[in-house]
């Protein structure tokens, strides 16, 4: 079961990079690897792998960058003596991690002085670029900025630093469009110095472009006040940059801070959220969003608190969307990263703590994931602690192409004085999802009289169906054996598109509108927008459920912006009924086929490719061997365009558009087909009374499931467990997998 945040007890926080180190060691010793270590976390994050990495000094992962081959590269700080008044003593540290957490090198890049590893990101040309600080000087106690190439093997390629006389500290790098990096930090006007308790000198937010050797090509520093620090920064689509940070008016009293500049680093807007008054507040990461926005995670009230995880979501003039809260009352919380997930979600990780805030040591953290919708609404929340570990936190996280995430970050195992690097992996969501070697282990179907022939097929969830045909529409208890409710086509409609997450499905409703529903509970949401009625209505969400696409009576597409309900684009071309669309993974793309049309070229048939974000059609992929085309679907990698007709099945490499394959003549015609949930398997509905698996890696048939009707559509479950089938015979059956 999760824990409710707003129940636990009340915590201190581990402030990252400011001089907070909690426990001290003695000693060192060579770096050592912690076995696997398996634990059970709640739905639908499933079973993880957990390791640690460090000597008997302290050691501390900061950020890290997932590879294409299922590994990753960790990078932090080790050997780090404890609390002695300086905010990095200990040593510039990477590691390259397979995808089992196994090191496949490991190196240190401070030489004879101490240094830290803060945020790596991988380059166009291959290997690595790292930021971090390094100590210029024991003497003056001075920090500097410090950007660093290395090769895929760890090796230097080339090293800059960048400060003056004081404490410089750097956060983030990120690769520019025109292949130098942007970088930001904190830059001191002097070394540090103190009288009764406060700070004498000032930093500045510090903003460094360089080009694509690490050479300064400009610096510019943003401060008015006391104390600035800046956290994070990306590039926005127009070329300039914004960047996030801290701005105190004391010591002990600092805002969030948020900064747009042009492509020169000139200002062209700042806004500050004041979160609690006389408090300590700040943001330490952001991100641009697929929605065209900014998303910034951070902490309020680190000083007093009770710390609370925040959530600051604006538009690219600064303008606040939404703000949110997590935690309050007794619980302190904190979010270090924020990724967006692949349905157009967030995931966020930190922290959460409990004991007694005043008094140092009498406390723990443990691991803090949560997982919102676009809107900040939470969807669920994963508090992680092990036996094995006293203490852990999240500082960074990746999602996973394939499924599941990675999250690095910090944990002291239980009867140790030191913590450790750590690492974990989670499970893609699917645990149960069928493959090309379990397509033989389908339990026998259970069969449902649902008397339609059913031309739409739609998991709701693992226990409810939405079913269609021309007339009417009904949600199936799955449980019960029995409609939950039923619909004439003069109350409802048909249902034409279901989200990606699941939670809302477009209706072709009559009047000649499209609906909107959630599935839970049951009901209308809006009305989006006309549709001009049409025999065969067809709809897709993107994958970050931000955008839907949408047939009219012309046969053009229509796409609409969800969240501004307006229509964005109208891709005109196609001259027959079209039966399928569908969006890339990434939203780059839609494509769209349908039937066959002589104002296409005497009886020819293409397959649709549009650019998304302006509307226009980047390629004609002929099908004249396809038939009518009544199914479309991409690959989860992207790499792939998958096309059934009532002839043939086709495929298409989507970095050329080059056709890959053709499964001949003797394929049997198709009118659905469905992508398993962990991308390995395809289902087609076919009208041979059979339903056809194949592998998708090697595109060749596992298993055929021979029907007594003919089938219309198929449909995986969410969690991969369920194969559902619609048949002429007015019936609909489900086959578990074990």
């Amino acid at each position: 079961m999760m824990c409710n945040l707003t129940r636990l007890t009340l915590c201190a926080a581990v402030a990252i990079g400011i001089g907070v180190w909690l426990i001290a060691g003695c000693g060192a010793s060579a770096s050592e690897v912690s076995d696997p270590v398996v634990i059970t976390l709640s739905a639908p994050l499933g079973n993880a792998i957990l390791r640690t990495y460090g000597e008997e000094l302290e050691d501390f992962a900061y950020d890290l960058v997932a590879l294409k081959d299922g590994g990753a590269l960790m990078v932090g700080q080790a050997s780090n003596t404890g609390p002695n008044g300086r905010i990095f003593p200990g040593d510039a540290r990477a590691l390259r991690l397979d995808a089992e957490g196994n090191v496949l090198w490991e190196q240190d890049y401070n030489s004879d002085i101490d240094g830290l590893l803060y945020s790596p990101i991988q380059v166009s040309d291959a290997g690595f670029v790292i930021l971090g600080s390094l100590v210029g000087s024991y003497v003056r106690n001075e920090d500097d900025l410090h950007l660093l190439k290395i090769d895929e093997e760890g090796d230097l390629i080339w090293s800059h630093t960048f400060g003056g006389p004081g404490d410089d500290v750097g956060k983030m790098v990120r690769q520019t469009s025109d292949g130098g990096f942007i970088v930001v930090g904190t830059r001191a006007d002097d070394h540090p110095s103190y009288r009764n308790g406060i700070h004498l000198y000032q930093n500045d937010l510090i903003l460094i472009k360089t080009d694509g050797e690490g050479n300064e090509v400009w610096s510019r520093t943003y401060g008015e006040g006391m104390l600035y620090l800046g956290w994070g920064v990306e590039q926005t689509p127009d070329g300039g940059y914004v960047l996030t940070g801290w701005e105190a008016k004391t010591i002990d009293d600092r805002d969030v801070f948020l900064l747009k500049t042009d492509e020169a680093g000139e200002v062209e807007w700042s806004r500050r959220w004041d979160l609690d008054p006389g408090e300590r507040d700040g943001a330490f990461d952001l991100i641009l969003t697929s929605d065209g926005c900014i998303l910034v995670c951070g902490i309020q009230s680190m000083n007093v608190g009770p710390r609370q995880a925040v959530l600051l979501k604006v538009d690219m003039n600064g303008n606040e969307v939404w703000l949110k809260r997590f935690g309050g009352e007794d619980v302190h919380t904190g979010f270090w990263d924020v990724m967006e997930d692949r349905d157009g979600g967030y995931i966020v990780c930190g922290d959460l703590s409990s004991g007694n805030f005043e008094v140092r040591g009498s406390y723990s953290s443990k691991g803090l994931i949560l997982k919102t919708d676009r809107n900040g609404e939470l969807l669920w929340q994963q508090v992680v602690s092990t036996p094995e570990y006293t203490s852990m936190m999240f500082s960074s996280a990746a999602v996973l192409p394939e499924g599941g995430y990675l999250f690095v970050g910090r944990a002291t195992p239980t009867g140790a004085a030191h913590s450790d690097m750590l690492w974990m992996k989670t499970e893609p969501p699917v645990r149960h999802a069928i493959t090309p070697e379990t397509a033989d282990s389908l339990a026998e179907a259970t069969r449902f009289d649902v008397g339609m022939h059913v031309f739409e097929l739609v998991f709701l969830s693992d226990t409810r169906l939405a079913v269609a045909d021309s007339e009417r529409a009904a949600f199936w208890d799955l449980e019960a054996e029995e409609p939950l409710v039923e619909f004439t086509r003069s109350e409802i409609g048909r249902v034409i598109g279901m989200s990606p997450d699941r939670q809302l499905l477009a209706i072709s409703a009559p009047w000649q509108h499209l609906e909107l529903w959630t599935v839970d509970p049951l009901e209308r949401v809006t009305e989006l927008c006309p549709v001009e009625d049409t025999e065969w209505p067809t709809a897709a969400f993107s994958a970050n459920g931000c955008l839907l696409a949408v047939t009219n009576r012309w046969n053009d597409i229509e796409i609409w912006d969800l969240e501004e309900r307006t229509r964005i684009h109208n891709c005109v071309g196609h001259h027959s009924n079209l039966f399928a669309l569908t969006f890339s993974p990434d939203g780059r793309w839609l494509a769209s086929g349908g039937g066959i049309s002589s104002r296409d070229g005497a009886g020819e048939s293409f397959i649709g490719i549009w650019d998304v974000s302006t509307g226009d059609r980047l390629a004609w992929l002929p099908t004249e061997d396809l038939g009518d085309n009544h199914d479309l679907t991409f690959t989860h990698d992207g790499s792939r365009l998958i096309s059934a007709g009532q002839r043939r099945m086709l495929a298409w490499d989507t970095s050329t558009w080059e056709r890959t394959y053709d499964s001949g003549p003797s394929y049997p015609g198709s009118y659905g087909i469905a992508l398993s949930p962990d991308g390995s398997l395809l289902a087609i509905a076919t009208d041979a009374r059979r339903i056809r698996l194949m592998n998708i890696e090697e595109m060749r048939s596992v298993r055929d499931i021979y029907t007594s009707a003919e089938v219309i559509d198929v449909d995986f479950s969410g969690d991969g467990t369920m194969l559902a089938a619609s048949f002429v015979d007015g019936t609909v059956r489900i086959w578990e997998i074990p």
